[in-house]
């Protein structure tokens, strides 16, 4: 049986990682973060750092925590948010924060905060036939991944849609479905 503590780093977020700022919040607050150890990487390549909080007491928190790390770690898909790494620290007065790092790419946002931006302003930056396209097709691909894998994401709207540089990717896999804890059977589907 697969274990979150098998996936979490060693050491506190803060001694491996800056923020640099806050990419979002919901649920969690999530920091675009930065290494400040060579073990993560060179200080270039940016993370996004997700900060889930909860009591030490709350069992049924910590165990929906793990789910969405295992569901990450478990996931490799071109249009699935990239896991990188995972801390789980403690916090004063019983209070514990895992911090779960994913791929981030520079120019990046959220379906939903781009349809704002075009609709907002009088740019051109209108949804393009050829990115609406994109955005269908790729969610869908990303969707019959998780679905063969028997993963059911339960959260997908656009602000868990991210249109990377490089694609389409969905995000926030903290309401997901994962009736068995096993390796997928597709890593390859596109």
């Amino acid at each position: 049986k697969m274990k979150a503590a098998d996936y979490l780093e060693t050491g506190y977020f803060h001694e491996n990682f800056g923020i640099l700022k806050i990419l979002g919040r919901g649920n969690a607050v999530v920091y675009l973060a930065i290494p400040v150890k060579p073990k993560y990487g060179d200080g270039s390549n940016t993370v996004a750092a997700k900060r889930l909080h909860y009591s030490e007491d709350d069992e049924d928190t910590r165990e929906n925590y793990e789910l969405e790390l295992i569901t990450l770690k478990l996931m490799s898909h071109p249009n699935i948010i990239g896991f990188k790494y995972a801390f789980d620290e403690q916090l004063p007065k019983g209070q514990r924060a895992m911090w779960l790092l994913t791929e981030y790419e520079h120019g990046s946002r959220s379906l939903n905060d781009f349809c704002k931006f075009a609709e907002d302003s009088d740019s051109a930056e209108d949804i393009s036939d050829d990115l609406f396209l994109k955005v269908c097709v790729d969610v869908l691909k990303g969707l019959a991944y998780l679905h063969r894998n028997h993963i059911i994401h339960r959260d997908l709207k656009p602000t868990n849609i991210i249109i990377f540089p490089s694609g389409i990717k969905i995000i926030d896999f903290g309401t997901c479905t994962l009736p068995t804890l096993k390796a997928p059977v597709d890593k390859d589907m596109r």
